[in-house]
């Protein structure tokens, strides 16, 4: 995987840690193809045991680098650990919610299209589709969630209906689920959001993070309730010392669905030194280099808390890209708390005058985020619990306004 570039850097440890973090054995995992890139069933089985070992009910699709995958009747007698379904034109029902499955194709007025005559595997594909929603408009009862699980995406690659979107909206399922997109400038087209009443969601590994993401249904209802996560990100900004890491990793883990992630942190791990250490040895403008090359990149998650730098946010062009991914809220404390954090925080390492007068220096830099006008919360005296639900609160308000 690693020709799609460096967010597949350990995939499969990260992925594991996360998905034993977040799913419950009770709980349904939608695995959206492209399982094993083996070519038999011999070279794909750890793939599957891997995944069969690993907690919940799995329901698997086939996608286009699953050449194991032959047929469908073939999957299910022989090849499928315990507790794992695939779907294949066709659809099944778990917890209520009716599932619908086909692996999906390009379509011929798509740029990417290439045509194959020996087996028009489009129009087999969307025979397959047909066949599926068929199954699942007699076995629907009245009120019921219906959610279509696809490996291709049912739209073009530059965002146009198709004859797979068409078909979907006929049947008014609560969700269409794809994969299979894993360069930046497809996932800024890709349909990602409510559309005719169903929500779309872009699900593929790289794209979320190698974080598996909470659906749930609200009973009796069309569309989906996703456990009051909001779909836009939320930044939070501030000088160091003030709680971005704390709370913005904390009221993630309290909310859904939701992923972390710390600006600075992920700076570090592809640059391999600290942002203190770039500033340093490759100088101001190697560093803004760096910084806007992976807002760029973070900007197209969804459902996120960001931490990010008060001197990240001053740049103008840093700040325009992340508010358009939702509202950007600023830390702040006293000076006095804040170098009482950081004193508890670095002991004492901190008493050197060096490393005092660079903190100092930093908090400076920081605070200049704070003449922006930004919404502010004083985190002075407040516990990191505390914190957190009020960082929760306001993501939330800001989401249903």
């Amino acid at each position: 995987m690693s020709r799609f570039g460096s967010r597949w850097q350990d995939h499969l440890l990260r992925l594991e840690q996360s998905w034993r973090t977040r799913v419950q054995p009770q709980d349904v995992v939608l695995l959206l193809g492209d399982i094993s890139w083996a070519s038999s069933y011999r070279r794909a089985r750890p793939d599957l045991e891997w995944v069969g070992h690993l907690p919940g009910r799995k329901v698997l699709v086939r996608g286009n680098h699953d050449r194991w995958w032959r047929n469908i009747e073939e999957v299910r007698r022989s090849m499928l650990p315990p507790g794992c379904y695939a779907l294949q034109g066709d659809c099944m029902e778990l917890d209520g919610v009716l599932l619908c499955g086909a692996q999906g194709h390009i379509a011929p007025h798509d740029p990417y299209y290439r045509p194959d005559p020996p087996t028009n595997r489009y129009k087999r594909e969307l025979a397959t589709l047909a066949k599926a929603l068929l199954q699942a408009k007699h076995q629907r009862r009245l009120g019921q969630p219906l959610a279509i699980l696809m490996h291709y995406p049912p739209f073009t690659s530059n965002g146009q209906p198709t004859r797979f979107s068409e078909l979907i909206e006929q049947h008014a399922p609560a969700h269409c689920l794809y994969g299979h997109l894993h360069q930046e400038y497809e996932w800024q087209v890709a349909v990602n959001q409510p559309r005719a009443g169903i929500s779309y969601r872009l699900l593929a590994a790289d794209f979320v993070g190698m974080i598996p993401q909470r659906l749930e249904f609200a009973e009796g209802a069309a569309m989906p309730v996703i456990n009051r996560t909001p779909y836009q990100n939320l930044i939070l900004t501030g000088t160091i010392g003030v709680g971005k890491t704390g709370a913005g990793r904390l009221a993630a883990e309290l909310t859904p669905a939701a992923q972390f992630i710390d600006l600075e942190t992920t700076l570090e791990q592809r640059a391999g030194y600290s942002a203190a250490r770039v500033r340093e040895l490759f100088g101001e403008s190697r560093l803004r280099s760096l910084e806007t090359e992976l807002i760029r990149e973070v900007s197209l998650h969804r459902s996120s808390i960001l931490a990010v730098s008060g001197s990240t946010l001053v740049d103008e062009n840093n700040r325009t890209r992340l508010a358009e991914t939702g509202p950007i809220l600023c830390l702040t404390a006293a000076l006095g708390e804040i170098l009482r954090r950081l004193h508890v925080k670095e002991g004492g390492h901190f008493h050197d005058p060096r490393h005092r007068q660079a903190f100092l220096g930093q908090i400076k830099r920081e605070r200049r985020v704070l003449g922006l006008g930004l919404p502010v919360l004083d985190t002075t005296g407040l516990p990191l619990e505390q914190v957190a639900e009020q960082v929760t609160q306001f993501w939330r308000a800001q989401a249903d306004t």
